[in-house]
């Protein structure tokens, strides 16, 4: 029986209110772990994505398929469940983007098959069980204050210690 090629599957919960400036902070984040890895990477990105995002994602090789049952709870998350399962044979490594807890069981389901996992979550709440049940786990939190923000702060604050205008 000839050997399956092993690969490594980034996947993207788009549902997890992602930005398309999030997916260079994202690619950016895993470039190292993605440059060591010899063999084919499948980048697909799953849920609702408006065109911004869509064209970030088509910049960065992602196959965007969209929710297919919008509206319904959890559609984009089975059908992620859906496309890992059809990939584990091959997998050696799957990286997911989210910070959804109901993933759980299928990080477990991973372990299982000895792929190792890796996590990411874009947002300051961390989902626990997500960082432990994962061999590696990344933060990429949003900036609270743009530098403009920053700017119009420090004005009003001068403003309020007696500073000019």
């Amino acid at each position: 029986m000839k050997d399956l090629q092993k690969i490594m599957l980034l996947i993207i919960d788009v549902e997890n209110a992602l930005k398309a400036g999030d997916i260079a902070r994202i690619m950016l984040k895993l470039r190292d772990q993605m440059a060591i890895f010899p063999q084919e990477i499948k980048k697909i990105a799953i849920g609702r994505a408006n065109e911004n995002l869509q064209n970030a994602l088509k910049q960065y090789g992602f196959d965007y398929i969209p929710n297919a049952h919008c509206g319904e709870k959890n559609s984009a998350d089975r059908q992620i469940y859906a496309k890992v399962r059809q990939y584990i044979p091959s997998l050696d490594m799957c990286i997911l983007v989210s910070n959804d807890s109901d993933f759980a069981p299928l990080l477990k389901m991973l372990k299982a098959h000895h792929i190792r996992v890796i996590t990411l979550c874009v947002q300051e709440s961390v989902c626990k069980i997500l960082q432990t049940l994962s061999d590696v786990h990344f933060h990429i939190f949003k900036p609270k204050l743009t530098p403009l923000k920053l700017n119009s702060i420090r004005l009003k604050n001068t403003n309020a210690l007696g500073g000019k205008k």
